[in-house]
């Protein structure tokens, strides 16, 4: 069987509803189109050994495959990239005095996946959706500043920033930073433990108050510990818990100076004060250590 030579013809023109090609090759191949030492063959489109489908075979066409249309839909369950950078790059959008390539994808020297590869948009990288799920073990953020800012839920007038979590200055973690979020932070759960060295308060006001605890008619705030405006630190400030002050199991209570108890009697109205003074404090300790130590000495004794 002989070949088919269409010379001196610059269009030829098949009209069929189907083109069988038994062969494994469709070559391309323009002489004035090839650039010097490049591959021998031009193999478009090759039936390959795996029985699958592959364009520019082994490399063939050096200058590479492009793809032009305002669509381009590639329908598959799975997409294997064998390069290492996943590049979209509009030129239509590219900012003047960018950087020079538009990576989006890179799978980096390190065997990571790195979006925006190296800074290469500028306009940095949006998410959207109504979830976006992260799945992993460990999330490193190299940034300062983790913003949570909905304009749905910001209130007139407020701070311009909305930084939830920040690597401040002195190197520590700041939540609500300089106060971004009017409404403050409320922390949910039933148990919350904070395990720390020193816990360091810098408002006045601890609170605790429990709805379900509240008695009718009671006052309006509950304030457990208060730095109160006379520089000292108040329990049960202002009577806010009508039910007092209970310390179950006191073991050792240490008073440095004097001890102060002021009753005000429902009946009366009028506040009493009951002061014990430090020095007597300090001898009836010193009378409690020589009691103890002739209770010990007498149970030592057969």
């Amino acid at each position: 069987m002989s070949d088919i030579v269409c010379e001196d013809i610059e269009v030829v023109t098949v009209l069929c509803n189907r083109m069988d090609v038994k062969a494994s090759d469709l070559v391309l191949d323009s002489p004035a189109r090839r650039k010097p030492n490049g591959p021998k063959f031009r193999r478009a489109l090759v039936h390959d050994e795996s029985d699958g489908l592959s364009i520019n075979f082994a490399n063939d066409y050096p200058g590479g495959v492009s793809i032009a249309g305002d669509i381009v839909t590639v329908a598959c369950k799975r997409m294997d990239v064998r390069g290492s950078d996943l590049i979209l790059d509009s030129p239509v959008r590219r900012k003047p005095n960018g950087p020079k390539f538009r990576r989006a994808l890179v799978h980096d020297e390190s065997d990571g996946l790195s979006i925006n590869f190296n800074n290469d948009y500028p306009g940095g990288v949006s998410i959207a959706g109504d979830i976006v799920t992260v799945a992993c073990k460990r999330m490193d953020v190299r940034g300062s500043d983790l913003i949570l800012d909905s304009p749905a839920r910001r209130k007139p007038n407020g701070p311009n920033f909305r930084r939830a979590l920040v690597h401040d200055e002195s190197d520590g973690l700041t939540i609500n930073f300089n106060n971004d979020y009017p409404g403050g932070v409320t922390v949910g759960g039933d148990v919350i433990t904070m395990a720390c060295k020193r816990m360091d308060v810098t408002g006045s006001d601890i609170v605790l108050d429990s709805p379900v605890r509240r008695k009718a008619g009671g006052p309006k705030f509950r304030r457990a510990l208060v730095h109160d405006e006379n520089d000292g630190l108040s329990i049960n400030f202002g009577n806010d818990y009508p039910g007092g002050v209970t310390m179950g199991d006191v073991r050792v209570i240490d008073v440095t100076g004097d001890l102060h108890f002021r009753v005000a009697p429902a009946e009366e109205g009028a506040e009493t004060e009951t002061v014990i003074l430090g020095d007597v404090i300090k001898t009836l300790r010193a009378q409690i250590t020589d009691l103890q130590a002739q209770v010990a000495e007498l149970a030592a004794r057969p």
